[in-house]
């Protein structure tokens, strides 16, 4: 799976990352990651968190016709 973030984290998303560490070791990922032709394009912190922690997750495919209609899900789904 293709997956490109490695920017530097602000004090609030990283706060936010640590609640979602906490919740995925209590939870388990309970939301699938979302890729389209190999690309993650949705649960990037989550496929992160739950790889370095070796916890299962489940990943759902969505059939864009087009990158121009997977950009529009992203902007419409973040």
């Amino acid at each position: 799976m293709n997956y490109l973030s490695k920017k530097s984290k602000s004090n609030d998303e990283i706060s936010k990352f640590l609640e979602n560490i906490k919740s995925l070791i209590k939870e388990g990922c309970r939301e699938p990651l979302i890729t389209w032709n190999g690309y993650l394009i949705d649960g990037h912190n989550r496929y992160e968190i739950c790889t370095r922690l070796n916890i299962k997750y489940k990943v759902a495919n969505m059939p864009f016709e087009s990158e121009e209609d997977a950009i529009s899900w992203i902007c419409s789904n973040q």
